[in-house]
Parts: C-alpha cells; structure tokens; sequence
C-alpha cells in the first residue's frame, strides 16, 4: 500500500531530475542534474511516527508526473532547530520564575550539540532575546533576562532604550502578542531551517492585541 507523506522532516527521499536518453543514442553524464531531497514524515491515525517503511511504500510526483526515487534513506536523528516563545505579560508575572526553571531543564535535556535554539518573549511587543545558537550559556543569560513588563510601561509608556534590549524585531502594540511571536518566529527564523524544526510556547494562551490572526500563525508554524 502506497503512503501519502507530510513534508516535514524525519524520512529522506532523494530524486534525480533529468532527461532520459532518446532510444539508439549513448547516454550522456551532465554534471548539472540536480538532486533533490524530499524530508517527510508519516504517522499512522494514532499519531504515531511509522519507522519500518522503505522505498517501495512511496510515490512521489511533481506536477503530477511519478518521478523515480533514486536515493532512499532513514534519518533519526536530524539535528534539531528550537524556537521557545515565552509569555511574559502581566498576566503571567507570577509563574515567570515557573517559567523560567522550566525552560533551563527542558533546553538542557533537549538540545544536544548539533542542535540549536533561540528565544523570544512576547508581552505588548515581540522581541528576539537569544538568535539561533547552539551555545547553552547564552540560551541561559537570555532567560535570566526575562521580565514582566512595569506597570507604566504595560500603561502604554515607550520603555527607556535599555530596557528595549538590541536585538529587537517585529511588532509592537498593547496587550500579549501570541500570534505575533508565532508569525514572526516561523517567518524569520524557522522557515530556512532544512531540519527537524519545533516552537515552545510558554503562555496561558490568550492572545491580546496581535496584528496576525490565529489561522495565519498556524499555517506559518512548523510542522
């Protein structure tokens, strides 16, 4: 039985684009045939990872013509882009400290060398604390950074220069931009990314404010 695959990383599946040789004539090596890679995963209805496929379970098209797969591999163990997304609006003050914990164990069971991460915090703006590095002391120095916004700035005040920090991106606006810090993370930093990719959302949830709509972050979100 043949699978339907969702395009996102785990399985391999490399193809050779390229003419065929007409009947009679020698074939030719061009050195500008391009390969392609194809990095898929399949679940079962369960959500389950199926693992024990080969090459005979696929087919692959494009623009609706079968193409031969060439190349077949496993991949188990791509490295791995982390994005964690921390809530640290009003409403969030009091776990922060929670927050904060949580996020040192969990960067430090998760990433191994070869893996990388960042770090946002979103309350009325969405601001980048940490880029993609592979570095746990400065995923660390960036969460140690982390802070509830003051009362006159959460009021609507511009914050003083040094508190805006220097690696600033994206949106700003009132309230807790979710769906802004979604967008912006999947648009800027994960969309590159050719490897297992996943966001970390630290938050209760609700969204105040965001100039994206919910459906716009979720198309832009990994996975």
């Amino acid at each position: 039985m043949k699978h339907r695959v969702r395009l996102v990383p785990a399985l391999t599946l490399v193809f050779l684009l390229g003419s065929q040789p007409l009947r009679g004539q020698a074939p030719t090596i061009s050195v500008d045939v391009k390969a392609v890679n194809v990095l898929a995963t399949v679940r079962d209805k369960h959500g389950q990872v199926v693992r024990n496929l080969t090459k005979d379970d696929f087919t692959l098209e494009e623009d609706g013509r079968p193409r031969a797969i060439r190349y077949f591999t496993r991949e188990s163990n791509l490295p791995l882009t982390l994005g964690l997304l921390v809530d640290t609006s009003m409403s969030q003050r009091r776990v922060l400290d929670k927050e904060r914990t949580a996020s040192y164990s969990f960067l430090d069971k998760m990433l191994q060398p070869k893996d990388v991460a960042f770090l946002i915090h979103f309350d009325r703006e969405v601001e980048l604390l940490q880029d993609l590095t592979s570095s746990h002391e400065k995923l660390e120095s960036a969460l140690r950074s982390l802070q509830a916004p003051s009362f006159t700035r959460d009021q609507g005040g511009e914050p003083p220069d040094s508190e805006r920090g220097s690696r600033q991106r994206g949106m700003s606006g009132r309230g807790t931009l979710l769906y802004d810090a979604i967008f912006l993370a999947s648009d800027e930093l994960m969309k590159k990314q050719q490897v297992r990719k996943a966001l970390v959302v630290l938050s209760d949830g609700v969204d105040r404010g965001s100039k994206e709509t919910l459906e716009k972050a979720r198309i832009r979100a990994p996975g």
